[in-house]
């Protein structure tokens, strides 16, 4: 068991002893959004592209009182975009200019619970899924401890639609109804500040 401890001590060490003696520009970033409250992580491939991906994670709780006891509204979104970063500046690596299409994928749960009218209560729950693409035009800054800032406009289309809703009944009943009508096709803006840290 002791062999085996210092064996990996041994290997973390070299590991830590060869990033250190690496020189160059930093091949990875990682990030926060603040204003989307979405992370992105990005990794160097060539000298002047990366590939990367933002992760959203984004529950939302709503509490209200009626006088008939209802309350509670969650609203939860998932998302994953992946992208490839195209840098056209002069500088290698993960700074300057560049241009970044992207592709979305993500789920939405919204669940409620009201009282019917003759008394029962519903524990209704609505679940839908996202499918987008886009592109950006963005500019990074990296300092010299490896402080990032990144800005980028640009713009992107979005598929929404409900997959079904689900009513459960304080009786035990369940209904569950099929609502792929629901849909809505709709293109935005996009606007990107990010606050990170390069290495």
């Amino acid at each position: 068991m002791k062999t085996r401890l210092f064996s990996l001590a041994m290997l973390l060490g070299a590991f830590a002893l060869q990033l250190g003696a690496q020189s160059g520009a930093p091949t990875q970033t990682i990030q926060l959004r603040p204003i989307s409250t979405k992370i992105f992580y990005e990794h160097l491939v060539s000298n002047d592209i990366s590939l990367g991906a933002t992760v959203k994670l984004f529950p939302v709780f709503v509490n209200f009182q009626g006088d008939d006891g209802d309350g509670g509204i969650k609203f939860t979104n998932y998302s994953i975009a992946p992208e490839a970063r195209f840098y056209l500046g002069k500088k290698e690596g993960l700074e300057g200019f560049y241009i970044a299409p992207y592709f979305k994928v993500g789920a939405t749960v919204l669940k409620t619970t009201t009282t019917s009218d003759d008394g029962l209560r519903e524990k209704a729950r609505f679940k839908g899924h996202t499918l987008g693409a886009g592109f950006v035009f963005g500019w990074q800054w990296i300092t010299d401890s490896g402080f990032t800032i990144g800005t980028g406009l640009g713009w992107g289309y979005n598929d929404f639609s409900f997959d079904d809703a689900r009513v459960t009944y304080s009786d035990g009943t369940t209904e569950v109804e099929n609502v792929d009508d629901l849909t809505l096709q709709f293109g935005l803006p996009v606007f990107r500040f990010s606050l990170g840290y390069a290495f």
